[in-house]
């Protein structure tokens, strides 16, 4: 057990009536699952008045979404509300307390333990608390409940809902106070200039979803959203424009510009640079442009 494991406190008060629903996200099973597995979440359908969770130290990241009542979150200084529809982020290593008051509740709620080995696919979750309104309640919820069914039928798209799930989390710990969207295309456009200044390696979309810290299918629906175009289509025209700079600002063999801007040979280059700029490279190069 590490140093930063012990001394964690923990003080659960469970009053009869609490109706929970287990998502299972690996093997194993009971307190083994539970313990040992990276991501765990499930469905507090029903909190009872009184209800109550205190752990000093935590050791996980923890996401809940309010369904129904209201919740009191620790925030590090003092209790905060959050009501349903609202959204609440707890940073590992934080005193992670919350409870019911004298009211009901219901929240879909998710623990992350980083220390058991951290995916790409969550790369990007804050040190800090957060509060707000969820913005992809909704979604989470949808897919939660998917997954639920999935659990107990054993269907075959278990592992792209438990993706697609994973990206929402990601995306809802994103700057919540900055303006729709802005902080998502920032993150994208520095994610697609990485890759156009490095067009020598063969970029695949997981691995600049990976670089996004988003779930392909996330980041696939996010490019579309922001940019009008798939992933594919945004790094074809980047690596065109790059090839169409090196056509007319030097004297390298088309070999070369094909092998500098990703492409498996001269002929795939070619093929693709005429189908975007209507002409051949070597046309290109000697400005000839496009014949009506």
């Amino acid at each position: 057990m590490s140093q930063s494991q012990k001394n964690i406190s923990k003080t659960l008060v469970m009053p009869p009536g609490i109706r929970e629903r287990f998502l299972h996200f690996g093997s194993g099973s009971g307190d083994d699952r539970y313990d040992k597995t990276l991501l765990t979440g499930g469905f507090s359908d029903h909190l009872p008045p009184g209800y109550e969770v205190r752990i000093g130290n935590c050791q996980t990241d923890e996401f809940y979404y309010v369904a129904a009542g209201e919740l009191w979150f620790h925030d590090g200084g003092g209790f905060r509300r959050v009501a349903a529809g609202g959204f609440a982020f707890l940073p590992r290593g934080t005193l992670h307390a919350f409870h019911t008051g004298h009211g009901t509740a219901a929240d879909i709620w998710f623990h992350y333990r980083s220390y058991l080995g951290k995916p790409a696919r969550l790369l990007h979750l804050p040190e800090r608390f957060l509060f707000h309104e969820a913005r992809f309640g909704g979604e989470v919820k949808l897919l939660a409940e998917l997954l639920y069914l999935q659990n107990h039928t054993v269907h075959a798209g278990r592992e792209s809902t438990i993706d697609q799930l994973l990206g929402y989390l990601e995306e809802e710990c994103l700057e919540p106070d900055a303006a729709p969207g802005v902080s998502l295309q920032r993150k994208l456009e520095a994610v697609f200039l990485a890759a156009r200044q490095n067009f020598r390696k063969n970029w695949s979309v997981p691995e600049l979803a990976a670089a996004a810290g988003l779930s392909v299918p996330v980041f696939h629906d996010k490019v579309r959203r922001l940019f009008h175009k798939t992933p594919q289509e945004l790094l074809r025209e980047f690596r065109l424009s790059v090839a169409a700079g090196l056509l007319k600002d030097t004297d390298l063999p088309l070999k070369t510009i094909a092998e500098e801007t990703g492409y498996s040979g001269e002929f795939a280059f070619s093929k693709a640079f005429r189908q975007q700029y209507g002409v051949s490279p070597g046309r290109f190069r000697r400005g000839e442009t496009v014949t009506k």
